[in-house]
């Protein structure tokens, strides 16, 4: 799929009620995803590039891993954890974290902006392996 039909098929999973209550701030999600998730409802997919629908399969399967374990106590954020995790990864191409929360340094290369990030571990079981940031 091509990044416009991924960033179309993330919003469609947010009905008109949620998109509500989102502006509102009446939802169970942090400030930081709710800024996501509000700038994924007016972004236009940027540039070519295909999305790997396995590599899409695969963050969102250790997301629900790591939240089945660390935030079992509230399913009903896991959707807003995962759609902005998505976003950012594979339509926005930033860090899933905010940048000062883990001191991840920004850098442009060629017109591209690198992220480097000192907790950068390369297990293929973690978030890390699909985050777009490289290891300090």
């Amino acid at each position: 799929m091509n990044k416009a039909e991924m960033l179309a098929k993330l919003r469609g999973g947010i009905t008109d009620e949620q998109w509500e209550a989102l502006a509102e701030g009446r939802l169970k999600v942090s400030a930081f995803n709710r800024a996501v998730l509000l700038e994924l409802r007016e972004t236009e997919a940027r540039g070519p590039g295909v999305v790997d629908e396995a590599k899409t399969i695969g963050l969102r399967k250790v997301t629900e891993d790591y939240l089945r374990r660390y935030l079992p106590e509230a399913p009903e954020a896991w959707q807003w954890i995962i759609t902005a995790s998505l976003y950012l990864t594979f339509i926005a191409e930033r860090p899933m974290h905010p940048i000062d929360m883990l001191h991840i340094t920004v850098m442009r290369d060629e017109g591209r902006m690198v992220y480097e990030c000192p907790a950068k571990s390369n297990d293929p079981n973690t978030t890390c392996h699909y985050c777009v940031c490289k290891g300090k």
